[in-house]
């Protein structure tokens, strides 16, 4: 069977059921995308989060360190406020970029390491220092036990190392970020070309019709009785060549029921609908075109 020998209510229900699963797509694929999107903005705002949290962790230990050395030149205990500050800082912070990287197992990796190292800082070089101090004010032990102690340098090693590890965490929190801002637009290309050859099809389609058998159809109802006062066949009709009244075909049938002038309405409405709108729809698609090209 040819597809012009298919019933023109065929051929409408085809056709516009072709669109109707167009557009089905289109908002499908729309809809994966946006959440796409969705998702790595909210994993770029929490990276923003996470490398902001970094630099807290380095003035935490910072704030420790100032808070040591403080207290083991002068002794006073004004000096421990701010160490013991930068402990609970230190702490909390780090849970907190944890939890803002927990879908990254390399950062998480980073973080267990220098947390660790943190406790073992404070265990083998801060923690001994205050120790000593206290003994010297005390009178317990001689200064020069505590000059030797910091002349080791084991606090600032540790120190240092640690300024590495949060170096190395930014730089691959950065990375992410670079990456996630490629894939998004990316996928932002994609999606635009996606929706762009899909709206093309769908007005195509929608553009594809056959207004000569329509024109027919009608031709029929302005020959047989009619459920409108003044009958089908009376409405204009546009075409390329602009507006004009059918005329009857050769096939014209003598009787046609009430039903059929209902089909071929419809059929009317729908034709004048779509053709009112393939303008506004070219409109679209050329300012669709000129923001994917730019």
């Amino acid at each position: 069977m040819k597809f012009s020998d298919i019933k023109i209510g065929t051929k409408l229900y085809i056709g516009f059921g072709a669109i109707v699963v167009i557009l089905v797509l289109l908002i499908t694929v729309a809809y994966v995308n946006f959440s796409r999107f969705s998702e790595a903005n909210l994993r770029n705002i929490q990276s923003y989060e996470a490398l902001e949290q970094t630099q807290g962790l380095l003035e935490s230990l910072i704030n420790i360190q100032t808070g040591e050395r403080g207290f083991a030149f002068t002794g006073q205990e004004s000096f421990l406020d701010p160490l013991n500050a930068g402990k609970k800082s230190f702490a909390e912070r780090i849970t907190k970029i944890k939890g803002l990287t927990a879908d990254s197992p390399k950062q998480q990796e980073r973080l267990a390491k220098l947390e660790a190292d943190q406790q073992k800082w404070m265990k083998v070089a801060i923690d001994p220092v205050l120790k000593l101090r206290k003994g010297v004010t005390a009178g317990t032990i001689q200064l020069d036990s505590l000059v030797m102690f910091e002349q080791t340098g084991r606090g600032e090693r540790a120190m240092n190392e640690m300024r590495v590890m949060i170096a190395e965490f930014r730089a691959a929190e950065e990375d992410l970020l670079v990456k996630r801002s490629w894939d998004v637009a990316n996928l932002q290309k994609l999606t635009n070309t996606i929706l762009i050859g899909g709206g093309v099809i769908a007005v195509l389609l929608a553009a594809v019709e056959e207004p000569d058998r329509v024109q027919q159809l009608l031709d029929v109802q302005h020959h047989t009785s009619s459920p409108f006062p003044h009958g089908i066949g009376s409405m204009k009709i546009s075409s390329a060549a602009g507006l004009a009244r059918p005329t009857r075909p050769s096939w014209h049938t003598a009787t046609m029921s009430r039903g059929n002038a209902g089909l071929a309405f419809g059929i009317c409405v729908a034709h004048e609908a779509i053709s009112s709108r393939i303008s506004s729809i070219a409109r679209v698609f050329g300012f669709m075109l000129g923001s994917f090209a730019s």
